[in-house]
């Protein structure tokens, strides 16, 4: 075969070999995908405090991810910012804040904080979400420990203060304590917890001479009409929300009702509740021991949100109808209780004789006695 007879076979094969690709390249071609198309479908904006994912291929794309419950709904944590419709890690533009959750079992605090000699909570509403209360002591201990992260938060809220946690809890620095539904808590940082020590050096401060101060042994004034109590005149609010934020009124209970938690298992029997029916006390017959056992076993209880003490006379003859017995001339003992040992007869409390009582049995504080616990809700 000669020289050109052998080009021109060369210039068909790679015609054909060309030919055959480009045919191939045809045949394998494919639309790419949109964002829209990947789920890519929201803006910046639209997603609010929740994740974002980017689209690959245009930047002003997102994808919106949370971790969420069964309903769709975000996960409460400690920190987030409550609304009346939603609840956001972050700051959601052109909404109204509600509230910070602090108890993930489903409370909120206010986003203002008041100075006030008088309850300010009753008449409180933002975004028309009313119902507020003041904190009981046991939620102010739920708030103290996580006060660094409630700031932060409010650090992101404009026109907000922060909680001051620098100086030591004494009378001259008294914005160091709040108003609480039964006292006041210190949230000064040399305090580990609302129900630490005494943290008053003081003699007028430790002292219960002249009925002026009930020690301060819980870092806060404690006696309602103590001579100083007037220092203690600010306070925030605290109320309950939905998973799906303020605006759903949470469950009303009546005295007797048993009070599930989020998880479904009962916490406790409902002893007392206020007005709205939304809050209050939860108490569980917790078995048999001596003051100090009766008093750790409540204490040392471990129920998510709730903070457990030993139960007061009252609430304790809620559930224990019948405890101990009571003649006209002598007492015994079947209960302890946060006021002492004392007995309950169809369902009432009362640690006192018809008459005089001349003789007291199982009495005393080593005594083996019933007793409950109780936590707020």
């Amino acid at each position: 075969m000669n020289k050109n007879c052998k080009l021109t076979i060369g210039a068909m094969l790679l015609l054909t070999t060309a030919f055959s690709v480009a045919e191939v390249r045809a045949q394998t071609c494919v639309v790419p995908p949109t964002c829209e198309g990947l789920g890519y479908d929201k803006t910046a904006s639209d997603c609010g405090g929740l994740a974002k994912l980017r689209c690959p291929f245009d930047d002003s794309k997102y994808f919106c991810t949370a971790y969420t419950d069964q309903n769709g709904n975000k996960k409460a944590e400690v920190g987030d910012i409550v609304y009346t419709d939603a609840i956001s890690a972050e700051v959601l533009p052109g909404r109204i804040p509600v509230g910070i959750v602090f108890d993930v079992s489903g409370k909120m605090m206010s986003i203002q904080q008041f100075t006030s000699t008088t309850d300010p909570c009753g008449s409180h509403s933002v975004d028309g979400i009313s119902g507020w209360r003041l904190p009981t002591l046991e939620e102010a201990s739920l708030i103290k420990p996580n006060l660094n992260i409630i700031n932060a938060t409010l650090g992101k809220i404009s026109g907000t203060t922060q909680f001051k946690t620098s100086i030591g809890c004494i009378l001259q620095n008294a914005d160091l304590l709040w108003k609480t539904s039964s006292t006041s808590a210190c949230f000064a940082a040399d305090v580990s917890q609302v129900t630490g020590e005494n943290r008053f050096a003081d003699n007028q401060c430790t002292t219960t001479a002249g009925d002026r101060w009930d020690d301060f042994s819980k870092g806060c004034c404690r006696k309602e009409n103590a001579s100083g109590c007037y220092a203690v005149n600010h306070a925030f609010c605290v109320r309950e929300f939905s998973g799906s934020g303020a605006g759903e009124a949470g469950k009303v209970y009546q005295v007797g009702d048993a009070y599930v938690s989020e998880d479904g298992n009962v916490v406790g029997i409902v002893v007392e509740v206020d007005g709205s029916g939304q809050h209050g006390i939860v108490a569980l017959a917790s078995g048999t021991g001596t003051n100090l056992e009766a008093t750790m076993a409540c204490a040392n209880k471990s129920t998510p949100g709730h903070a457990w003490k030993l139960a007061t006379g009252a609430h304790t003859c809620t559930l224990l109808k019948n405890a101990g017995t009571q003649g006209d001339w002598n007492l015994t003992c079947g209960i302890h209780t946060s006021s002492g040992a004392a007995i309950c007869l169809n369902g009432q409390f009362t640690n006192g004789c018809y008459y005089s009582c001349n003789n007291r049995y199982n009495c005393s504080t080593d005594s083996k006695l019933s007793y409950v616990c109780e936590t707020s809700f």
